[in-house]
């Protein structure tokens, strides 16, 4: 009689592209303690680059950054924020923190130790809106608080967060007559694709 135990077979996981959600996935399916032994997980993307819409690099020859997507993490992004700290953290155990935006940030083996060396605070955001055919800036210093956004327990309370936004609505009241003095010392010129 065999006493020996068969192996029991590996769940096959097939995740299809590269982008952030696919990336969350395989992130959060290969963090179980474990997971070698149950899964054998495959991502399949097209061209070599992951982040999807979140992808950047470096073209020569000048190496500057070329991205087609996100390329700003708002502070409310905690889920992301966390899995990014979690994912560094495992990369770089013996990293201690330390303040947000320090320079210069510390880079080991072509990645960023932690959150903290990763990414700087910034509350003065713009955007643009066509308004009768004409470029329209929308710049708007947004409220800031010392917390970091991958820390922490649970969400800020819905009290918070219309605290933070009266704040954000009592401080762009005299930001409307900002983006007309910007709109007029910074002219847009229009580029055109095709000629």
């Amino acid at each position: 009689m065999n006493t020996a135990q068969k192996t029991p077979r590996k769940q096959k996981i097939a995740i299809l592209g590269g982008g952030v959600g696919a990336m969350t996935s395989a992130f959060q399916i290969t963090s179980e303690p474990g997971w070698q032994d149950r899964y054998e997980v495959t991502v399949y993307q097209m061209g070599w680059r992951l982040g999807g819409k979140g992808a950047s690099g470096r073209r020569a020859p000048h190496w500057r950054i070329e991205e087609h997507g996100l390329h700003i993490w708002l502070g409310f992004y905690h889920n992301a924020f966390r899995m990014m700290q979690q994912a560094l953290t495992e990369l770089n155990p013996e990293a201690a923190p330390v303040a947000v935006g320090h320079t210069p940030p510390r880079i080991a083996q072509g990645v960023f130790l932690l959150c903290e060396d990763a990414f700087e605070p910034h509350s003065y955001v713009g955007a643009y809106e066509a308004f009768d055919g004409d470029p329209t800036p929308w710049m708007m210093q947004m409220p800031t608080n010392d917390q970091k956004p991958w820390q922490g327990g649970a969400l800020p309370s819905l009290w918070s967060y219309l605290s933070e936004l009266v704040q954000l609505l009592l401080g762009q009241a005299g930001e409307s007559v900002h983006a007309r003095v910007y709109r007029n010392e910074h002219p847009i010129h229009h580029h055109s694709l095709i000629g």
